[in-house]
């Protein structure tokens, strides 16, 4: 392997890492093991709820950090936790208020599962099903409640996602969204993700690069859309999917990579940190 002074590969999950089945496919696997083994630390950093990334850790028994939900929530390979960044309570009312006339899928994020109301619960979007590993569906937790019980969730909740059926509709929201306590950001054309202004990919990965001692340096990060742009115009070594919007290619100077239909990933891997694995 070539020496690097890469000290932490972070890799977003859908649209980078897995593949178009939402698999960790055997290459890219094995090419993530390799850089563990020559001391590289991996972290995914997704949008993902905590339970998903973990399964495909466990699953592809991978030692990895894991940055989830955007960053608001983030663990070391050991599962202990080095930082959240929670929606208070009043900024989850806010949102909700904004929600509450509106025909727009939505759902809340707590640590291991998703949170809706009964007027999404017909909606293929609240199902469980590509949100987890095949087989592991029971880990993820689905609530559906009356929207008004919405505003009594007990729950910590690290990222509301709205998905909407016009584009127009997403735009306008998002100018909603212009108040203190949040920060808004896409992880597909079509949703808009609501976390606290901490709860970022960028602060994620600096959750980890002080607990392990890195700077931004020593930092390689792949992604494919607009909530990994705080990390990819961080980080030392920035790598942009080839199948990211023409808009977002142009929001980062990330040296664009293949398609994660065609192993984008382990393809940018081998060539950049020459590895014979």
């Amino acid at each position: 392997m070539k020496k690097n002074k890469i000290k932490l590969a972070a890799f977003d999950m859908d649209g980078t890492l897995l593949d178009g089945k939402s698999r960790i496919t055997k290459n890219t696997e094995r090419a993530l093991r390799c850089l563990i083994e020559n001391g590289i630390r991996v972290a995914f950093v997704t949008g993902r709820v905590y339970v998903s990334p973990l399964a495909y850790a466990r699953i592809h028994n991978l030692k990895v950090s894991i940055a989830a939900t955007n960053g608001s929530f983030v663990c070391n390979e050991q599962r202990d936790t080095l930082y959240e960044a929670t929606l208070d309570k009043s900024t989850v009312k806010k949102v909700l208020n904004l929600l509450k006339d509106k025909d727009y899928y939505f759902h809340l994020y707590p640590i291991d599962g998703l949170i809706t109301s009964e007027q999404n619960s017909e909606n293929p979007l609240s199902k469980i099903e590509g949100r987890m590993p095949r087989g592991d569906e029971d880990e993820m937790r689905r609530v559906i409640l009356p929207f008004d019980d919405l505003y009594n969730v007990k729950d910590k909740i690290y990222k509301i996602i709205i998905i909407f059926k016009e584009p127009e509709d997403r735009l306008e929201f998002r100018k909603l969204l212009d108040f203190d306590g949040v920060f808004n950001s896409s992880s597909w054309f079509n949703n808009t993700e609501v976390t606290s202004p901490e709860g970022t990919k960028k602060h994620g990965i600096e959750a980890l690069m002080n607990h392990y001692g890195f700077d931004w340096n020593e930092v390689a990060a792949f992604g494919d859309n607009e909530n990994d742009l705080p990390m990819l115009n961080s980080a030392g070594k920035a790598f942009l999917m080839g199948n990211a919007d023409e808009h977002i290619k142009k929001m980062t100077d990330a040296k664009v990579i293949g398609n994660n239909y065609e192993e984008g990933v382990y393809r940018a891997l081998v060539e950049e940190f020459k590895l014979e694995c």
